[in-house]
């Protein structure tokens, strides 16, 4: 009778305990996406609350998981999704233009904020380990796959060279400098990215609209009629970073 109450007790425990393979998937791919989401701001040089604070969270999260393994999880799977419910509308624009590496690979890590939901999922369900096997390699496949094309895509993506009679533009710390252009109606500019981070140079109420791959100079010919126009970048969050175009 003993025994049996022993074995009982020790099956009890285990089935209130979440599995630990879902448990370390959900713990490294926090870490990860927590550690892109620090890094990738400060690679360019911007600060973005949300994500500081996601990562300070996910900090919270792991602590937790050690000794309330339960509160553990539902603070790290909520902190994810949060993340890519807000993140996604800035993110996913990104993910058309991998020459921009940084950005790029960041957004890339939305995969690896849904793997760690579904981590938090499988834990708190105590679902198959295969299941979390399967999720860890194929959220560090994904993420490998993202980092392999961006530095394809910058690497295969050359810049234009200036000719004379060009008017320079330059994009650098989140501004156009000069941010009054003139320029004759048929005439070129010269737009380089000095940022590492996408930008475009775009033109409103016109079709004239340039993505500018960070790090690269990209030359435009000015087909519009004379008359004074606003420039802007069309990168979600970038709405400051506006200009004046004026067309003689």
């Amino acid at each position: 009778m003993t025994i049996t109450r022993h074995s009982t007790d020790v099956e009890a425990a285990h089935a209130v305990r979440p599995d630990r393979g879902w448990i370390r998937v959900l713990a490294w791919v926090s870490v990860t996406a927590a550690a892109a989401d620090l890094a990738a701001p400060a690679l360019v040089g911007e600060i973005i609350p949300p994500l500081a604070t996601g990562a300070a969270l996910t900090l919270v999260g792991l602590v937790l998981l050690r000794r309330y393994r339960r509160t553990g999880i539902a603070v790290l799977g909520i902190t994810s999704l949060l993340l890519i419910l807000t993140g996604a509308p800035f993110a996913l624009p990104n993910l058309a233009h991998p020459a921009s590496t940084i950005t790029f690979v960041h957004a890339a890590t939305l995969v690896v904020r849904l793997a760690a939901v579904a981590a938090a999922v499988g834990a708190w369900r105590h679902a198959s380990p295969t299941g979390a096997r399967r999720l860890g390699v194929a959220a560090a496949g994904l993420l490998s796959a993202a980092v392999v094309v961006g530095a394809v895509a910058a690497a295969l993506t050359p810049s234009d060279s200036a000719q004379p009679g060009d008017v320079t533009v330059e994009a650098r710390d989140f501004a156009f400098v000069p941010r009054d252009v003139r320029v004759t109606s048929g005439g070129s500019v010269y737009v380089s990215n000095a940022d590492l981070i996408l930008h475009t140079f775009s033109v409103e109420s016109t079709a004239l609209s340039q993505p500018l791959p960070e790090r690269r100079r990209v030359r435009l010919r000015v087909e519009l009629d004379p008359g004074t126009y606003q420039i802007f970048c069309a990168v979600p969050g970038h709405e400051a970073m506006t200009g004046v175009l004026v067309v003689e």
